[in-house]
């Protein structure tokens, strides 16, 4: 991955004479500008099982905190940072409270003309009919493969863009929403065989409006930092390339941001949307996504760094951290029938990754005894054990109609997110999963018991993670 340095802000300053330079004798009045940033680093780890949780987000909490802190220095009249903890995992909740805080206060300060520019560095999920977009708490937790879930149960679990939209307007503020994560799923198929041509058609008549809603074509921007139907990686972060990485739509705005600052400048609403969008303004992350439609107010300023001093007095930045303690079960009465319950049986399970590797740390991982076993369905086994180093999950997964049966499986990708031909796999522990995952496994021998449980299974495995050379590597083998 190539690495931006200090002297880019001369490229920024093209951007700039690119994107129209501002003229204060001519501008129209800026906007009272409010903040809600919100980190969510980590998330709930399952307990075992069938039960499955989302991986550490390296950089979310520093994500949302540069946006909220330049944009203060940029002169926003107020805001609420929220970040989290291992103990302190961010909540549905907290997340909706954010949003009344900063409408509580803009009707305190009787803003004349309110923007809240609320940012979120999270996962995301959505799916793949009307691609609702989901943004995950901290406290998620789920059965099953993450893309059988249902809309209705993510909206009650998750914070979907439309929620969001609705509740930043009904402040009465203008808004800007910046969706800093995932967007994955795969897409649905309707050609199935018990519905007639006529019943696909319609559905996907209804899918295509489901879709151009959740598109957001309006004058208040809603911006995604990726496609439909992908996912958003952590990059280097632009001003300190060896620090934490930074989640990709807070790099784009880090720099727009910083930008500013060193002129001592400002940046319009039109500005800021555009450097998201742009496909010139960063070589390393793609231009975020958005179908917002400019108005006449899109040329007023949001950030002004020419008094500094001034915007820091004016200060009022409300830090919380996020309230969950433990994870919550989502969509349990929706799967349609209960797991299997997992079973214990003797194994050996040995894997190692080369220097570098994230998920080991470099490290070999041994472990003979007993180890913990369920099959969420006929395609998948997960394998759980906990020894010195923490507790592990393996989970091998065959591609949608197969059973377990010896073979290899190539082109694997992280487990729940698989397509219905595709294979899929990760190994995690000691806190540590893959977001993006390239692997392949082979059952070299699979003997299933009548009721379905797991006898036998001689499989090797070996996977990349976010799309690195480090290679983890290993062997699981049961009643052998």
């Amino acid at each position: 991955m190539s690495k931006l340095s200090i002297p880019t802000f001369g490229c920024l300053g093209l951007l700039f004479s690119v994107l129209g330079a501002y003229n204060a004798a001519t501008a129209p009045q800026p906007f009272d500008v409010y903040v809600v940033s919100i980190g969510s680093s980590y998330y709930a780890s399952p307990e075992g099982g069938s039960v499955r949780g989302m991986s550490t987000i390296s950089g979310a909490n520093k994500s949302a905190r540069e946006i909220a802190t330049r944009l203060v220095a940029g002169g926003a009249r107020g805001g609420v940072l929220l970040t989290s903890g291992p103990k302190n995992l961010v909540t549905r909740d907290d997340i909706l409270a954010a949003v009344e805080a900063i409408g509580d206060t803009i009707a305190a300060d009787q803003a004349h003309d309110p923007l809240i520019v609320f940012y979120i560095a999270s996962h995301g999920v959505s799916e793949g009919v009307g691609w609702n977009h989901f943004s995950v708490p901290g406290t998620f937790l789920y059965e099953g493969r993450l893309s059988d879930l249902n809309v209705e149960a993510l909206e009650s679990s998750t914070l979907s863009a439309a929620l969001l939209a609705d509740r930043l307007a009904k402040t009465g503020a203008r808004y800007v929403l910046i969706l800093d994560s995932c967007y994955d799923a795969r897409p649905a198929n309707f050609e199935v065989p018990i519905l007639s041509e006529g019943a696909v058609e319609s559905l996907k008549s209804v899918a295509e409006i489901l879709r151009t809603m959740n598109e957001f074509r309006q004058h208040d921007p809603v911006v995604y930092s990726t496609l439909p139907g992908t996912m958003a990686m952590t990059v280097t972060d632009p001003l300190r390339p060896s620090a934490t990485p930074v989640a990709p739509l807070a790099r784009r705005l880090m720099l727009l941001l910083a930008g500013a600052a060193l002129r001592g400048g400002v940046l319009t609403l039109d500005d800021i949307v555009t450097g998201l969008s742009s496909v010139t303004v960063d070589s390393v992350t793609p231009p975020a996504v958005t179908n917002a439609e400019r108005d006449a107010s899109w040329a007023r300023h949001v950030a002004d760094y020419r008094y500094q001093e001034a915007s820091q007095t004016a200060l009022r930045l409300k830090e919380l951290v996020g309230t969950g303690l433990a994870g919550t079960i989502c969509c349990r009465d929706t799967l349609g029938g209960q797991a299997t319950a997992k079973m214990r049986v003797v194994g050996s399970v040995q894997f190692s990754g080369n220097s570098g590797e994230f998920i080991t740390g470099g490290r070999v991982i041994r472990y003979h005894g007993e180890v913990r076993v369920s099959r969420p369905d006929e395609a998948t086994v997960v394998i759980e054990f906990e020894n010195d180093t923490g507790t592990w999950e393996v989970a091998l997964s065959v591609p949608d109609g197969s059973t377990l049966s010896p073979g290899n499986y190539t082109n694997a990708v992280r487990y729940s997110f698989a397509e219905a031909n595709q294979a899929s796999m990760s190994v995690t522990g000691a806190g540590r999963s893959c977001n993006d995952l390239r692997g392949e496994f082979s059952f070299k021998g699979v003997q299933i018991g009548k009721s379905g449980e797991l006898e036998k299974l001689d499989a090797e495995f070996s996977q990349h993670c976010e799309g690195t050379a480090q290679l983890l590597s290993g062997r699981i083998i049961i009643g052998q």
